[in-house]
């Protein structure tokens, strides 16, 4: 039986692609760790009780006024302070936040142009099925070609892994335009950008909001497995547990995890909720 050396192929590409790009991949690295320190630096600079009061502000006023999200978001909050995991879990925060933002600048252009070229359209959605079903482990292995042990390494693999569902919602959304809107735009002679920043982006608004949540719970699910390429935050707290036998470490580590999942869930939800009514 012939063995078919896709792996070897896998690596050249690899190591030609580590040489020719290590100037970008370098600059992209101290880009990125910059901005994640600087952001959990802001979360650490407070007091922690002044950052929770913070936190409980902004949830209280994107979710609408509900003061039970917000009154149980405090007590998470305060759990986490207890735990003495708080300034992990910022770093967890920034790291969430920066590849959210991330994986939404890459998927909702990407996700337009999919809707204007249905060759484009071709291409990418087998790609994206690779993706989702890839194991997630095997996205270390460009990250640590590419950007050594670090943070950047850890929000690269996170971005791959949670790109896909906001591309598939926001294509989803925009094709679910109603048709008879679309007629009618057509017919007082909207261009197309106009129907897509007038029309089908409006839309497609309860579609991208689910696609959002989806990936931050994504991004979130990837903290402990990104802690194996110096990702910082409560998932190589987590994982030095493991590593060390510390039972008890580890679970106060993936109770935090769960925390901060169960905040940015319902928070999410409650704000698309609120932006739905105003709409």
């Amino acid at each position: 039986m012939i063995r078919l050396p896709i792996g070897q192929y896998f690596e050249r590409f690899l190591d030609w692609a580590v040489v020719n790009c290590a100037d970008f991949t370098r600059w992209c690295s101290g880009c990125i760790d910059s901005v994640v320190d600087g952001l959990k630096n802001i979360f650490c600079a407070p007091p922690e009780w002044a950052m929770l009061l913070i936190f409980c502000a902004v949830i209280f006023v994107v979710s609408g006024h509900r003061k039970l999200l917000t009154s149980g978001s405090a007590c998470g909050m305060m759990l986490v302070i207890m735990l003495g995991l708080w300034e992990p879990a910022m770093e967890t925060m920034a790291l969430v936040i920066i590849c959210t933002a991330a994986a939404v600048a890459i998927g909702l252009p990407l996700a337009v142009l999919m809707t204007f070229s249905g060759r484009l359209k071709k291409v990418v959605l087998p790609l994206l099925d690779i993706m989702q079903t890839m194991p997630a482990y095997v996205y270390l292995v460009p990250a640590i070609a590419f950007f050594s042990i670090s943070n950047t390494a850890g929000v690269f693999a996170t971005v791959v892994f949670a790109l896909p569902p906001i591309v598939r919602m926001t294509v989803l959304g925009i094709e679910n335009t109603p048709k008879d809107l679309l007629e009618c735009s057509e017919a007082f002679g909207a261009t197309p950008m106009n129907r897509l920043f007038d029309l089908e982006l409006p839309t497609a608004l309860t579609s991208i909001r689910a696609g959002l949540n989806q990936t931050v719970m994504l991004a979130l699910s990837m903290v402990v497995i990104a802690s194996l390429v110096g990702a910082q935050g409560v998932g190589s707290v987590v994982w030095g547990a493991i590593c060390n036998g510390e039972k008890g470490t580890a679970f106060e580590g993936g109770l935090v995890i769960v925390v901060i999942a169960i905040i940015l869930d319902r928070t999410l939800q409650a704000a698309g909720g609120t932006a739905a009514k105003r709409s």
